[in-house]
């Protein structure tokens, strides 16, 4: 079902609870929607989040304007994992309604095994996963945009680096297995993304064949 299409069928009580718990949240364009309430177009969740009030954004309390000075503050950028109910474009809402000039602090290069574990779960989860906080602590939702477009950008897809991740270990850059996985790629292309994804040394058997 595309987008602008919707299903004709009653709302139940837990569809209308998930949209008064996250809509004020999120908005209308979160695209953790398709996952929560499948078969549901953006105009429809819209119609019934106006419908039953849901439209309405909790105000800032006291105590989450301090939160959020002390986070800008202190250099920290993911501060909607540390403000419960708060989307990051609201953060930066308030940020800027009060005021509040984040501190720049450079980020820290991503590490092999960051990359790593973004490839594989953004692969699994997508990007709407409630577990980012905990599996990458620090990188936000845009550095990870981020991270995913530079990786992509050389050429080589989210689905090969997960089939590179899997496999190296075991088969190693002369498997002739790689010819049906990763159609196209040299033993020396494949060398090279295993010394990017930081997989190269982990190798247990070499020279077998598919």
């Amino acid at each position: 079902m595309t987008v602008g299409q919707t299903e004709r069928r009653p709302w139940d009580g837990r569809e209308d609870s998930l949209i008064r718990e996250h809509y004020p949240v999120h908005g209308k364009g979160w695209d953790g929607w398709g996952e929560l309430l499948p078969g549901r177009s953006l105009e429809a969740i819209s119609f019934r989040a106006s419908r039953i009030g849901a439209t309405r954004r909790p105000r800032w309390t006291a105590g989450e304007d301090r939160a959020l000075r002390e986070l800008a503050a202190s250099g920290a950028d993911d501060w909607a994992s540390r403000l419960e109910g708060r989307s990051p474009e609201a953060c930066l809402a308030r940020a800027k309604a009060l005021g509040i000039v984040p501190k720049r602090s450079r980020a820290p290069r991503w590490t092999p095994e960051e990359t790593r574990t973004l490839l594989v779960l953004s692969l699994v989860h997508g990007q709407s996963w409630e577990g980012w906080a905990e599996a990458l602590p620090g990188r936000n939702p845009s550095a990870r945009r981020n991270r995913l477009a530079r990786v992509a950008s050389t050429g080589w897809s989210v689905e090969d680096d997960h089939c590179l991740i899997l496999h190296y270990g075991t088969w190693g850059p002369r498997w002739t297995g790689w010819a049906k996985r990763l159609p196209g790629r040299s033993e020396t292309s494949i060398r090279a993304r295993a010394a990017f994804l930081g997989i190269c040394h982990i190798v247990r058997r070499k020279g077998a064949a598919a």
